[in-house]
């Protein structure tokens, strides 16, 4: 397979993104700060963290850092641990949304459910 660094790139940069916004609190975004005000800390922080452990994996493998890694491998486990963290945001949209009255608001949160569950369609059928 050959080396992508763009990919590598966009690997680091999501994991750093993921360090700043949902372990240091710095959410920069409305639907970071909801997430990280409103979801289950360790939830959280579980999924947050097996997204960065296995994206490093993939950087890992893709650099030949660790031998007999199989790329295509981490690549599933990184497609699961996104799917879990997917899951964990419906999770608490979900949570959230019930106790919504205001009409708008609940119509908002349903869409942003949906497309949460478009995406992990879509990633489900990379496996």
């Amino acid at each position: 397979m050959e080396h992508n660094y763009l990919f590598d790139g966009v690997a680091v940069l999501i994991i750093l993104w993921f360090v700043k916004s949902y372990f240091l609190g710095r959410a920069s975004t409305g639907e970071e700060k909801f997430l990280y005000k409103e979801a289950p800390r360790w939830l959280l922080y579980l999924t947050s963290g097996l997204v960065c452990c296995t994206l490093l994996m993939m950087l890992a493998a893709d650099f030949h850092l660790v031998p007999g890694v199989d790329q295509e491998g981490t690549f599933r486990l990184t497609v699961v641990s996104l799917l879990l963290w997917l899951a964990m945001a419906l999770y608490t949209k979900w949570n959230w949304g019930v106790h919504i009255t205001d009409r708008t608001v609940r119509g908002k949160n349903n869409r942003q459910m949906f497309l949460l569950l478009l995406l992990m369609a879509f990633l489900a059928s990379t496996l």
